[in-house]
């Protein structure tokens, strides 16, 4: 079986891809940012415990390109099937990973800038969480879709604290994701 965990080299994530090896999934493609020494651990201990293959697949997910190449890894290393799709990447652009796009690079720099401070100018990481949470599960999905083996299939999407409805512009900068991660929670409803 083949299944999909963006953000898969760490946290609830790992947990994810592991919980497919134990269920029996042979191979699973884990995506990350930008750190290459955590994503080739968690690779390790998934072959070296489960005995299952795993690719990695490196890219800022905000970038379409990035998801053109998870589903090129899935044309050549799963010949195009695929069981199980997680969106579960998240980022807090240029703290949780290093911000390595120009696209990237702007929303770090502009972050910290609340919506509600009479001073919001600059929608940098706005533009940037909307590529990375909706547009990006959208695009996820629509390639998944083609592919599920007998038209059945899982997919699922994971945000984080943060979506939550009692969040207020007081508690920002929570409010720029909140809105971002709210579009994948409404696309999954």
């Amino acid at each position: 079986m083949y299944a999909i965990v963006t953000g898969g080299t760490r946290s609830l994530g790992f947990c994810v891809a592991e919980e497919f090896a134990k269920d029996g999934y042979t191979h699973i493609i884990i995506t990350y940012n930008s750190n290459t020494e955590r994503a080739e651990k968690s690779k390790k201990a998934l072959e070296e415990n489960y005995g299952i293959s795993v690719f990695l697949v490196k890219g800022d997910l905000a970038q379409p390109e990035a998801v053109d190449a998870i589903f090129d890894c899935v044309e050549k290393n799963f010949g195009n099937k695929l069981n199980a799709l997680v969106s579960n990447a998240g980022v807090v652009v240029g703290v949780t990973s290093t911000p390595e796009s120009e696209a990237a690079k702007k929303a770090a720099e502009s972050y910290h800038k609340t919506i509600g401070s009479g001073e919001f100018d600059d929608f940098s990481a706005f533009d940037y969480l909307h590529d990375m949470y909706p547009k990006c599960f959208i695009r996820l999905v629509e390639k998944a879709i083609k592919i599920m083996e007998d038209n059945k299939g899982y997919i699922v999407a994971v945000t984080a604290p943060g979506t939550k409805v009692t969040e207020t512009p007081s508690s920002l900068p929570f409010a720029v994701p909140c809105l971002a991660k709210g579009g994948v929670e409404l696309l999954v409803r």
